[in-house]
């Protein structure tokens, strides 16, 4: 799903460059993505263990969650 000005890149920045297509202000966007960051980070390993997922499991698929790439700034040149 293309999300912002680099495409699909799964990237806070890139989610947050098109905030105004989606009617939001720059604050506005900042919050909704701050606090689904902040909920992932704070839920997806107690919900995927109230589901049954192994720890093993868990530990091999964390990179899929909030991976250090998503908050890296592009360096445009």
């Amino acid at each position: 799903m293309t999300c912002g000005k680099a495409g699909r890149y799964a990237n806070y920045e890139n989610l947050m460059s098109q905030h105004d297509r989606f009617l939001l202000s720059e604050k506005e966007a900042t919050a909704i993505l701050d606090n689904i960051v902040e909920t992932v980070r704070n839920q997806w390993w107690p919900t995927m263990r109230r589901a049954g997922v192994s720890v093993t499991d868990c530990e091999a698929i964390a990179s899929a969650f909030l991976y250090d790439g998503f908050f890296y700034k592009r360096v445009v040149q």
